[in-house]
């Protein structure tokens, strides 16, 4: 019984925080904008633009080849710079409030991970929309398997910006990290080139980045196209979700 009670007590905790999440995106409208925006001008500019000399195999064009990168570039990036908002908490003492509450951290970590991935799937989904203007064809299982990859994704990311955020002071600082991070995790990701064409060097360092099997699973979703194959992609991304989440908790225990 005192087993339950605790777990109830936990789950109305994590309950809490991540409508608290979720509150906090939906007032952000310029957000929302610019996630519309900035894939769009990527899906637009460069790839009619490097479309034109790309030469693809099976039969898509290199705005349908670049689409899974785009969904991920848009989850990548809000994903991580979703940490900023623990530095803010910690300058106006609401993070304080937050790790003294009668919950345990490792609920309050979890709490803000799902809560910030849920708005990366939501922008995830915005873009999903978009592939419609570049024929893009879904079924119910592809947009179940690419929402499920940007789940996955978003949460290790979510937690990877919430560990940097905890450890840091200033939003200057925190903005350096990040873009020395996320820029070369997109880029070598495969999101712009096929993997299998690439040369030995960059077929090794994507092969070590967790983004490139979000893509590539993406990809095989929607295009039909895999460099490795659904079950090593959504193997690589569990294990990736879970070692993310367990540090970030095991972090917010510690912190005093």
């Amino acid at each position: 019984m005192v087993l339950v009670m605790s777990l109830r007590h936990e789950w109305s905790g994590f309950r809490a925080i991540f409508i608290r999440e979720i509150i906090r995106y939906v007032r952000q409208k310029s957000r929302i904008v610019t996630s519309i925006f900035t894939p769009l001008l990527w899906l637009v500019v460069i790839g009619s633009g490097i479309g034109t000399v790309a030469q693809l195999s099976g039969g898509v064009s290199y705005q349908q080849f670049i689409f899974p990168g785009i969904i991920g570039m848009a989850v990548l990036f809000n994903s991580i710079f979703f940490g900023i908002s623990v530095i803010y908490e910690k300058q106006f003492g609401f993070l304080k409030e937050m790790l003294v509450a009668p919950i345990s951290r490792v609920t309050i970590f979890l709490g803000k991970s799902v809560g910030g991935a849920v708005s990366s799937v939501i922008q995830g989904l915005i873009i999903i929309c978009l592939g419609l203007l570049f024929n893009i064809h879904y079924t119910p299982a592809s947009i179940l398997l690419v929402v499920a990859v940007i789940l996955l994704l978003s949460i290790s990311l979510v937690s990877i910006g919430l560990i940097i955020g905890l450890m840091m002071d200033s939003n200057e600082g925190f903005n350096l990290i990040m873009s020395f991070l996320v820029i070369p995790l997109w880029l070598t990701s495969g999101a712009l080139f096929p993997i299998n064409q690439a040369p030995q060097w960059l077929q090794i360092v994507s092969s070590v980045n967790p983004v490139t099997y979000a893509v590539d699973a993406m990809r095989h979703a929607l295009l039909g196209q895999s460099a490795f194959g659904y079950f090593s992609d959504f193997a690589v991304l569990s294990i990736f979700m879970l070692a993310m989440l367990g540090v970030g908790s095991w972090l917010y225990s510690r912190k005093a």
